[in-house]
């Protein structure tokens, strides 16, 4: 019987040819590779989908889900997260990069944190050649060790461009985050659904 991986890597795709490339080859070229991915195609129009498809015929820890319409991204989120069985999942942006280490590291954590919630990484923003533009502003928003309260007015203080909602998350949490609706700023309620729920 075939055992279940320990991470689900979601990437919701609509037409990002240009950079779904990198993104994917920083995934599978993780130091830990106990994971799967999956990606959603939102009905891209340029060739997104043949180039996932390309990797996924490489690749059987690759499955692709074709939308017969374009949802927008809220409901192509959602429709990722209800296919998730795994333990812990990780969004990546299909305009991404990570750290080659990055999955470990935050699984590690997870591991002798069992009150985590969200691990995260370091961010940084970086043009299209390379070139580092400036380092993310949401580096000070762990929340280990703060009451409720706390945690909130600490998000609500240092979260400027929510990168760490891209972090790795305990599957049991995304209940918790309401995918199902138009909500403004879902990006910052998920950061505090996180909180409200364990460790950042």
């Amino acid at each position: 019987m075939e055992t279940l991986p320990l991470l689900t890597v979601g990437v919701a795709l609509y037409n990002n040819e240009s950079t779904i490339s990198e993104a994917l080859d920083s995934a599978l070229n993780q130091s830990f590779t106990d994971f799967k991915i999956i990606i959603s195609d939102d009905g891209s129009t340029d060739s997104s989908l043949e180039i996932a498809s390309q990797y996924a015929k490489k690749d059987k820890r690759i499955s692709i889900i074709r939308q017969k319409v374009n949802l927008g991204p809220y409901q192509n989120w959602r429709e990722l997260s209800k296919n998730v069985t795994t333990p812990y999942f990780f969004w990546l942006p299909p305009d991404d990069i990570i750290h080659p280490q990055c999955f470990e590291n935050a699984i590690a954590i997870h591991e002798s944190n069992p009150n985590a919630t969200l691990v995260f990484p370091k961010a940084v923003f970086m043009s299209y050649d390379g070139e580092i533009l400036t380092e993310s502003a949401d580096s000070d928003i762990v929340t280990s060790n703060l009451n409720i309260k706390d945690s909130l007015i600490k998000l609500s203080t240092n979260t400027h461009a929510c990168t760490a909602v891209y972090g790795i998350y305990k599957t049991k949490f995304l209940k918790y985050i309401p995918l199902d609706k138009h909500i403004m700023a879902l990006d910052v309620l998920s950061l505090f659904n996180a909180a409200i729920h364990g460790d950042i």
